[in-house]
């Protein structure tokens, strides 16, 4: 469904019926949850802490074995872009998965070649994105 069809669908219907259906996407859906609750209460700095927590998870050493997954690294990132924080949010996010990579790095003296390759990416999207304009 495009936006445009969910414009006309929601203008056919009435403030009741409108809210009775965020109540039970409230209920049905965690990441809906999430947002509506950001979006009621935002708190850049909580969020910001709940996806760096993901991040460092994956490269630093807590209960279990490390993982080390790139990929949910820019899973957690793209997620909280979605709530529209401040860019150096964002920008703090990707260099939090740059650091912890070159942290995991130096304790076992070995990185995988795709952790490397997405530290250089981050890098590169980094300088891209949030670069001096100078």
């Amino acid at each position: 469904m495009s936006k445009t069809q969910l414009k006309k669908f929601l203008n056919t219907l009435n403030h009741d019926q409108i809210t009775e259906m965020v109540l039970e996407l409230y209920a049905a859906r965690k990441e809906a949850k999430d947002y509506l609750d950001y979006f009621m209460n935002p708190d850049e700095e909580k969020m910001q802490e709940k996806y760096r927590a993901i991040i460092t998870k994956e490269f630093l050493p807590g209960p279990g074995r490390v993982k080390g997954r790139t990929s949910r690294c820019r899973k957690a990132i793209k997620e909280f872009a979605t709530l529209h924080p401040h860019p150096s949010r964002i920008a703090d996010l990707m260099l939090t998965t740059v650091e912890s990579i070159m942290v995991y790095d130096r304790r076992v003296r070995w990185v995988k070649e795709s952790q490397e390759n997405a530290a250089a990416n981050t890098c590169a999207r980094l300088s891209i994105q949030y670069g001096a304009t100078t």
